[in-house]
């Protein structure tokens, strides 16, 4: 099976998300695909991530994703972003597939899919967000999709069991303290103030 890689010489390192590279050009500039990981190594190239991040707009609010280690029953662990990784040829490219597996990402922390859901998805907005790219992990997109506080309520509804709506201010952050990769992520999901949302809407 193919899978999405990039051109590693292309990227910058830094620790942090570079949210100035222009994802368009890096997706339609740098990126195959390779049917072999030693092939795609060879030729400078390595296997693209793309993490998302599910928010509120103003009520600053995150999607929160437990599981459980198996070595330690009842010891939960979060995270705050969706992982995809080994992404297949699809007929999606570019901006389009980033998109479109953000919208992957979105369905599946859901119970089902209703009139409701499809209301959620439509004033939800997609926002890409820029390039992770250390020494710890294959580089990233990283993109958020933010819901429109209105849909909050009902979306959260329909999570599952094991996600949850929540608090910014509630993220379990101390844990992600040795994780790089993880801290750049939850370095992005910022409590967005009230008098930033005045101004946005002044701009409009």
């Amino acid at each position: 099976m193919s899978f999405l890689c990039i051109n590693r010489y292309d990227l910058q390192m830094e620790d942090k998300v570079q949210k100035d590279v222009d994802i368009d050009r890096l997706m339609e500039n740098s990126c195959k695909y390779f049917d072999n990981i030693s092939e795609a190594f060879d030729r400078g190239y390595l296997p693209l991530r793309v993490f998302t991040i599910i928010r509120t707009a103003y009520t600053n609010k995150v999607v929160q994703y437990r599981s459980t280690e198996l070595e330690i029953p009842y010891v939960y662990h979060y995270s705050y972003h969706k992982d995809t990784s080994e992404i297949p040829k699809l007929v999606h490219t570019g901006m389009d597939l980033i998109m479109y597996l953000s919208s992957v990402d979105i369905i599946s922390t859901v119970r089902y899919h209703n009139t409701e859901f499809h209301e959620i998805m439509r004033h939800s907005k997609f926002v890409p967000t820029g390039l992770l790219n250390n020494r710890y992990s294959y580089p990233a997109i990283c993109s958020q999709i933010v819901l429109a506080d209105n849909t909050a309520d009902s979306y959260a509804e329909l999570l599952r069991p094991e996600h949850s709506l929540v608090p910014i201010s509630d993220m379990h952050l101390p844990v992600f303290e040795d994780n790089p990769t993880i801290r750049a992520i939850c370095d992005l999901i910022i409590n967005v103030k009230p008098e930033e949302k005045e101004v946005k809407k002044d701009n409009e």
